[in-house]
C-alpha cells in the first residue's frame, strides 16, 4: 500500500482507497454490506490507470 500511495500522491482517489484498505483489517464478518463497502473501496486502486494503459494488454476482441 506504501508503494501504491506514493505513486498516486496528490490524486483525488487515494484517501478513500487507503481507507478501504485499513477497512480489511477491522472486517468482523459482519456481513455482504461491509464486504461489499470494502471491496467498492479498494476497486479504484486496481483500475487507477486503465485509460493509460489501454494498449498494454493489446487489443480486445
Amino acid at each position: 500500500m506504501e508503494a501504491f500511495a506514493a505513486k498516486h500522491a496528490g490524486h483525488p482517489g487515494l484517501p478513500g482507497v487507503s481507507a478501504a484498505f485499513g477497512a480489511m483489517a477491522d472486517m468482523s464478518g459482519d456481513g455482504d454490506e461491509q464486504a461489499s463497502a470494502v471491496v467498492r473501496g479498494v476497486r479504484p486502486s486496481y483500475f487507477a490507470d486503465f485509460r493509460g494503459r489501454r494498449g498494454a494488454a493489446g487489443p480486445v476482441p
